[in-house]
């Protein structure tokens, strides 16, 4: 889903999970802000995503639900990798643990949202390619609220 700041994207994927006909829609709906965990140590960016045997991370806690990636350009290279991996791998995907204790069930919708610079991303090299063509499977375009002045 593709919008600038204030366009709602949350509410969007909210909407996603809620009206799904699917089994997930009864799962739970996690919403993961990236953007908070910019510039932060990698190990403790994998830690917040993934959790530890001790503290379970939000990919576990969307298990038979929604994970919202927020932001996912801010996303580091290697958890890309990762997300890759377990879109591929399906329902019956995991993913492994931060602190190396072993792997969580990882049954989730996926629903990215970004600015508009998600191109620009993989074109730099700050996304990778193949995670782009992963997330431009169905292409959401949010208009910034000031041109929506109904839904005010």
């Amino acid at each position: 889903m593709i919008g600038e700041v204030g366009s709602g994207k949350p509410l969007v994927a909210r909407a996603i999970h809620a009206g799904g006909r699917g089994r997930r829609h009864a799962g739970p709906f996690v919403k993961l802000p990236l953007g908070a965990l910019a510039g932060m140590n990698p190990r403790r960016v994998r830690e917040a995503i993934c959790g530890t045997g001790a503290r379970p991370g939000p990919i576990e806690l969307a298990h038979g639900g929604t994970l919202f990636l927020d932001d996912v350009g801010r996303l580091p290279l290697e958890l890309q990798t990762m997300m890759i991996d377990l879109l591929d791998a399906g329902a019956e995907g995991t993913v492994p643990l931060a602190d190396g204790t072993g792997n969580a069930a990882a049954d989730i919708r996926l629903v990215a949202g970004a600015p508009d610079t998600l191109e620009q991303d993989a074109a730099r090299g700050t996304l990778r390619k193949d995670f782009y063509y992963r997330l431009r499977v169905l292409p959401i375009h949010l208009p910034p609220l000031r041109d929506r002045l109904t839904d005010l």
